[in-house]
């Protein structure tokens, strides 16, 4: 839906938000130092949480070839795709840029692909890999980052005394290419919106993540709707 892009956002945080901070800090440690290492910079309420994840049956990628919470960019008017370090982003500019940060991005130069893999705690839906354009967005930057012709991407859902489940897709140059342009087509839309003014609304599941969730004349409609007739509602809501 547009209006995440368009619509002015409001942050927020909740427990669960805190919980999955302090799990992609664990994670993002183990990869970067011992398990036991990383057990002792968590915060006392999730360290029993972070004890109980079994880190050894997570994807394991070679130390040398990966960063951990990459910031990544595409620059769409140039065209340019690049990644940076968090201390700089109040130096650059980024209107008219997408930005994401991938949980893990490995490289496989010999096999001219990369890898991006992204850590998931909660119980909410959210789209598989393979329709995941949050994903899919990362997957592409970081193929153009590091020159590579395949990208493979992963949900790995890391839950409290569950062994990790993994949701995983693969795409090769024509995929890429098939990225770039759909994405090319969505800031299109963006642009457009923003320049007109006039936003087209999609209600769905990803309502739940949208920081403009709270300014969304869709929601708006929807919750004067419950408080005068919720019956009505809950029937449409049937059909």
């Amino acid at each position: 839906c547009l209006a995440s892009a368009v619509l002015p956002g409001v942050g927020s945080t909740s427990e669960a938000a805190e919980k999955g901070t302090a799990v992609h800090a664990f994670l993002q440690a183990c990869l970067e130092s011992s398990r036991d290492e990383a057990l002792e910079a968590v915060p006392r309420e999730w360290r029993e949480l972070c004890e109980a994840i079994p880190v050894d049956k997570l994807p394991a990628r070679d130390p040398k070839a990966y960063g951990a919470e990459m910031l990544l960019a595409w620059d769409i008017r140039a065209n340019r795709f690049f990644s940076f370090s968090e201390d700089v982003r109040a130096t650059l500019d980024l209107s008219g840029t997408f930005t994401g940060r991938a949980d893990v991005v490995a490289v496989a130069p010999a096999q001219r692909m990369v890898y991006i893999g992204d850590y998931k705690t909660g119980r909410g839906r959210i789209a598989r890999a393979a329709d995941n354009w949050q994903l899919k967005a990362l997957a592409l930057c970081a193929a153009r980052v590091y020159g590579a012709e395949r990208a493979q991407f992963e949900i790995v859902w890391v839950r409290e005394g569950e062994d990790p489940f993994i949701d995983s897709a693969e795409v090769g140059p024509t995929g890429l290419d098939e990225i770039e342009a759909e994405l090319r087509a969505r800031f299109d839309e963006i642009r457009e919106a923003r320049e007109t003014g006039q936003v087209a609304l999609k209600m769905g599941d990803w309502c739940g993540y949208c920081p403009a969730i709270s300014n969304c004349p869709a929601q708006i409609r929807l919750v004067n709707a419950l408080a005068s007739d919720p019956a009505a509602v809950m029937a449409e809501a049937m059909t």
